[in-house]
């Protein structure tokens, strides 16, 4: 056996442990890993019920209660939009026929911007559920009642994102112009974005520049250098 050939086998080796190093702090269930571009007004919520986050910046129970109001508040706007867009379609608000469209052009149109939400969505999910799985398994980390508001957060937060999937897919499949198609897909988009949105827009809020701009541990890369 050759000098490279022993070489590559140790740099395998390396390699396979550092993989299964990450996947166990992946699968970590004490972890609660949430990247800066899907923060939001409900992951922020659930940062200020860390009994940490609490201690560490004097978080009074009132601010606490302030944002879980707010995030209730927001995803309450956002159900209530979805809602509304499903009500439209019982209803037959624009009096649409409920036919399959057989130009290929909408079809081509089609299948991109379910593709696309997904995508879109998709870190929603991921987002819910890790927090879900953290409040659920390390509840000494969270005040009184912390860990039950941060799963029902987390909840909403994947339960919105799979309901707006379900209304665009109903959207889309009777759609017979491509103007349409894109349109309630971006309007979708749109209303599912409402909480980062706001999110943005707390410029004053400084449990904000405290809570979500702390230093943050980053894996180590799974390859050598």
């Amino acid at each position: 056996m050759s000098k490279q050939e022993v070489l590559n086998r140790i740099h395998n080796r390396v390699k396979s442990s550092k993989q299964r190093a990450l996947e166990d702090e992946i699968g970590d269930k004490n972890l609660l890993d949430i990247e800066h571009e899907s923060e939001d007004i409900s992951t922020l919520t659930v940062k200020c019920y860390l009994k940490e986050n609490v201690d560490e910046f004097m978080i009074a129970k009132t601010e606490r209660s302030t944002l879980l109001l707010q995030a209730l508040m927001i995803q309450g706007i956002v159900l209530t939009m979805l809602l509304c867009m499903c009500y439209g379609i019982y209803i037959n608000e624009n009096n649409d026929a409920y036919e399959f469209s057989h130009t290929f052009t909408v079809f081509f149109v089609k299948v991109p911007c379910t593709i696309a939400l997904h995508l879109l969505l998709y870190p929603e999910v991921v987002v819910g559920m890790n927090i879900m799985k953290f409040a659920n398994q390390n509840h000494e980390k969270f005040v009184e009642n912390g860990s039950e508001i941060a799963f029902v957060l987390g909840f909403l937060q994947v339960f919105m994102a799979i309901f707006c999937e379900a209304v665009n897919i109903v959207l889309l499949t009777y759609q017979h112009t491509t103007d349409h198609c894109i349109i309630h897909f971006v309007a979708l988009e749109v209303i599912m974005d409402v909480p980062n949105m706001y999110f943005e827009a707390m410029m004053d809020n400084k449990l904000k520049d405290l809570v979500h701009h702390k230093e943050k541990v980053v894996r180590h890369q799974i390859w050598d250098d």
